[in-house]
């Protein structure tokens, strides 16, 4: 899904509920003023020590054919309810499943990535079985 505009007093990085059904949408509101096109944004187990490959992801500026396109997207709403055509390689997959989970922007920066550079993450949410 397209990014939407958002108000710029949101955290860096955040979900709009604490808890959420296997299935079910989940939007991540970003804010960050110094982004670069290609940063993006990951859903992660909580439990995972550093930032490999997300279970579902999407580029900051919500497709592949805005990354690397000038200006880069400093705050929006990205809404994770599939997996995105890009998701196809590696292990990514939709939906996400029960468990303890963060949204977290990253930037695809560095000479061997991943790991990938963390720039901030969310508070955690859950997924459950309802």
């Amino acid at each position: 899904s397209l990014p939407s505009s958002t108000p710029s007093a949101a955290p860096c990085v955040a979900t709009d509920k604490a808890q959420y059904c296997v299935g079910d949408a989940i939007p991540v509101s970003f804010n960050y003023e110094d982004p670069l096109t290609d940063d993006w944004i990951g859903i992660y187990p909580c439990d995972v020590p550093f930032y490999l490959h997300a279970i579902v992801w999407q580029w900051n500026c919500g497709s592949p054919g805005c990354r690397n396109t000038p200006p880069a997207k400093e705050r929006g709403t990205l809404v994770f309810d599939e997996l995105p055509p890009y998701n196809v390689v590696g292990p990514h997959s939709w939906p996400v499943q029960a468990g303890c989970h963060r949204a977290v922007y990253l930037r695809n920066d560095g000479p061997s990535v991943p790991p990938y550079i963390q720039v901030c993450e969310s508070e955690i949410f859950d997924v459950v079985n309802c």
